[in-house]
């Protein structure tokens, strides 16, 4: 048995679930985190080059494992405060297919992704003292019924598909939209869920958009005063 507080909760950091179209900019949001490092198996980081940032590459599951025993070792973790996997759409579709080598029947490969990877989130998600963050690509589907095109987080296999939103606080839909009176984009981040767009926030201390800054939206969480 284990005695805890429920002030424990903020010192264990936020985990929290991004997700949008390609080129919104999910990968950029890294730099509004306070001192991240991440683990990436995208090519995409030119988006925030002369950031600073440092970064993991992972290609299989092997250097999945490795990058967790790095972010859990005690000499390491006094670099940084925040970690974010980008994305893991990717990181599995890069892990399934090395599976896919590994068996001759495809199935059992989507099976074995989805478990080893869902116990590698788990762990990922539950490092103590950490922000994690992982970002993901969008999917939709549209209901038979009502019409209505509704979109979530994408990742290989229907089985990690369904069960990844359960697995974080905040599941936080990335967005762009146009202004019409200047016919300028912007980007928000929507963290309640509507009849198209799947989101969470458990902690309950957000508005129903929030500007794309993780930095502010962490603070927001953990109850940290803002200046200004």
């Amino acid at each position: 048995m284990k005695f805890s507080n429920t002030n424990d909760v903020h010192n264990n950091g936020v985990k929290a679930l991004v997700y949008g179209i390609a080129g919104a900019g999910k990968t950029t949001l890294a730099t509004t985190l306070p001192r991240p490092i991440i683990i990436s198996a995208e090519n995409g980081l030119l988006s925030i080059a002369g950031s600073g940032i440092g970064v993991i590459e992972v290609e299989n599951f092997e250097d999945l494992k490795q990058a967790y025993q790095w972010c859990v070792n005690p000499t390491n973790q006094t670099h940084f405060d925040s970690i974010m996997l980008d994305s893991i759409s990717e990181i599995a579709e890069q892990i399934l297919l090395f599976a896919k080598t590994k068996v001759k029947d495809a199935r059992l490969a989507y099976t074995d992704l989805s478990d080893r990877l869902i116990d590698i989130i788990k762990d990922f998600r539950d490092i103590k003292g950490k922000h994690v963050i992982m970002t993901a690509k969008i999917e939709s589907a549209k209901e038979e019924l009502t019409g209505v095109t509704k979109y979530f987080p994408s990742v290989p296999g229907n089985k990690l598909t369904q069960k990844l939103p359960y697995l974080f606080d905040e599941v936080l839909y990335l967005g762009v939209k146009t202004d019409p009176s200047t016919n300028q984009s912007f980007r928000f981040i929507q963290t309640q869920p509507d009849f198209q767009v799947a989101a969470k926030d458990r902690s309950g201390k957000l508005n129903f958009t929030e500007p794309p800054n993780l930095g502010l939206i962490i603070n927001k969480i953990i109850g940290v005063q803002q200046n200004g």
